[in-house]
């Protein structure tokens, strides 16, 4: 399994997503400033993708992403921290990245891909 894995890598190494300037989600951060508690868990859609971002991000006090991904055929917003996971262009399929900082700012960064690459 281990020779899979690093084809794989290779196969893609050099290949990351690039992220746009961030512009900062007014509505989005101050909807957020105004909340007392803040879900941890994520259902998938964007809107809990967001607030458990910001509960991850309040409580390691570091940036969290988040970003489109597939499940079953099916759209879904995962959350992460990693670099790895957000900008892959194999688990990434959207065309924007969103960051909630540890002070619950979002910004949104428009997802920068290679002429001819499916996005």
């Amino acid at each position: 399994m281990d020779d899979l894995a690093g084809r794989v890598a290779a196969r893609y190494a050099g290949r990351m997503l690039r992220l746009g300037p961030p512009r900062v989600e007014v509505r989005a951060t101050e909807q957020l400033r105004k909340m007392t508690r803040l879900p941890a868990k994520n259902r998938g859609d964007r809107q809990s993708a967001i607030l458990s971002a910001a509960y991850y991000a309040r409580q390691r006090e570091e940036t969290m992403f988040l970003y489109e991904g597939n499940s079953f055929m099916h759209v879904v917003w995962r959350v992460s921290a990693k670099p790895s996971e957000y900008l892959d262009p194999v688990n990434n399929i959207g065309p924007v990245v969103y960051s909630v900082a540890s002070d619950l700012e979002v910004h949104a960064y428009d997802v920068l891909r290679e002429r001819g690459e499916a996005p």
